[in-house]
């Protein structure tokens, strides 16, 4: 499966977006950007990852977080897959969809994923309510 396959699949999921004229359900201070959803796929030897965002209030940027556990379930070998961060391409009322391809992976693992993001501030907030995982082949 290539990238524009799963991007095509990813866009055909139905999604719920916020009413115009609204900043949701939340204050800037508990909540600058909104996950709608984030998903991992297997795709080879790499790792689809693609995540929408409902809004994003001051938001500069994204990073990709991932890991494994082990056996009593703890995350470890957590690193921070991205070197700069993905740059925002949505605003505050109406979200948008990113992708990424991990494509520093090892077969057959299961890695755990998760969204960062970073306001132009500089704070950051790590989607652990959004983890995803994915088994590459």
């Amino acid at each position: 499966m290539n990238e524009e396959c799963f991007e095509n699949i990813f866009n055909s999921l139905p999604l719920m977006p916020i009413e115009e004229g609204t900043d949701g359900p939340y204050t800037p201070e508990e909540q600058l950007v909104i996950l709608e959803s984030f998903m991992a796929v297997p795709m080879g030897k790499v790792i689809g990852l693609a995540w929408e965002t409902a809004s994003e209030i001051d938001n500069a940027g994204f990073n990709i977080w991932r890991a494994r556990k082990n056996d009593a379930g703890e995350y470890i070998d957590i690193v921070k897959l991205t070197n700069t961060s993905i740059p925002t391409q949505g605003v505050a009322h109406n979200g948008i969809t990113y992708y990424h391809i991990d494509d520093s992976i090892t077969t057959p693992v299961t890695y755990f994923c998760a969204v960062e993001d970073v306001d132009f501030n500089g704070k950051s907030k790590i989607h652990l309510e959004n983890v995803t995982s994915a088994t590459a082949q």
